[in-house]
C-alpha cells in the first residue's frame, strides 16, 4: 500500500456556531486569496488509538506545545460498509501549529479496527507498527461532514475545509458509547508552511483563531 509523507504545514482553525457559517464563508470567498469549492462535500470517520492511560488526549487536552495522534480515517456511511475498510493510518505529529503527517492507505478488517486493543494488528508500515503497540487501544470514533477549498491564487497550498455535525462516540467495555455531538462547525486553514512564512493573512481577522482539536473537544 502507497505511504506518503506531507510537507510541513501550518493549520489555523476556527470555531463558527451554525448560525454564523454562511456570513464567515461569504467573507472568505471574498478575500483576495480567491477560495473556491475544491470539490464534492464528503462523510469523515477517524478511529482515535491511544495508551492505556489515554497519554495523548491527555497531551491534546493540556495543550502541550508537542503532541501527535495516531488515527485510521476512511470516508463514507460507516453503515453500508460490510466487512473491510478502505482507509488510511495518519501519524499526525504537531509543533505550536506545525504540522506534519505520515499517511499510509491499507485495507483493514472492520472486526479488527473495531476491536478494543490492536496489539496483535500488523500493518505493512514498520512505522505505524511502531505506534500501534505505544497506541494499541481504540479511544474515540469521531465522524463528521466536511466541505472543501482551495485558492486560486496559490494553489492547494492554501486550503479551507468547513467541518458541520461533528458527531463523536467512546469506546467503554468494548463498545461504541456515549454519543455527544458538537453545536460548532469549525473552519480550517491549512497553508504550506513556506507560504505562511511569506505571506500575511491579515485580511482574515474577522476570524478568531482557536487552539481545537476533534480528539480532546468531540
Amino acid at each position: 500500500m502507497r505511504t506518503e509523507v506531507t510537507q510541513k504545514r501550518v493549520e489555523l482553525k476556527f470555531q463558527v456556531k451554525p448560525v454564523n457559517i454562511s456570513s464567515v464563508m461569504n467573507q472568505i470567498f471574498s478575500s483576495e486569496y480567491i477560495i473556491f469549492p475544491h470539490h464534492n462535500k464528503r462523510l469523515v470517520n477517524s478511529i482515535y488509538f491511544d495508551s492505556l492511560k489515554l497519554s495523548e488526549l491527555e497531551n491534546s487536552i493540556e495543550g502541550l506545545y508537542k503532541k501527535k495522534k495516531l488515527r485510521y480515517r476512511f470516508y463514507g456511511d460507516i453503515s453500508e460498509i460490510k466487512s473491510q475498510i478502505n482507509g488510511q493510518w495518519e501519524l499526525k505529529k504537531k509543533q505550536g501549529i506545525v504540522t506534519e503527517k505520515i499517511v499510509h492507505k491499507e485495507v483493514v478488517e472492520f472486526d479488527e479496527i473495531f476491536s478494543p486493543n490492536l496489539s496483535t494488528f500488523r500493518s505493512s508500515n514498520s512505522a505505524i507498527n511502531y505506534e500501534i503497540n505505544t497506541y494499541p487501544y481504540l479511544s474515540k470514533f469521531i465522524s463528521y461532514e466536511r466541505e472543501y477549498f482551495v485558492s486560486k491564487l496559490f494553489g492547494d497550498d492554501l486550503r479551507v475545509t468547513i467541518d458541520k455535525n461533528i458527531l463523536s462516540k467512546e469506546f467503554i467495555n468494548n463498545n461504541l458509547k456515549r454519543t455527544k455531538r458538537l453545536d460548532t462547525n469549525i473552519v480550517e486553514l491549512k497553508i504550506k508552511y513556506k507560504l505562511y512564512e511569506d505571506v500575511s493573512f491579515q485580511n482574515m481577522n474577522f476570524l478568531t483563531r482557536v487552539g481545537f482539536s476533534k480528539y480532546s473537544e468531540a
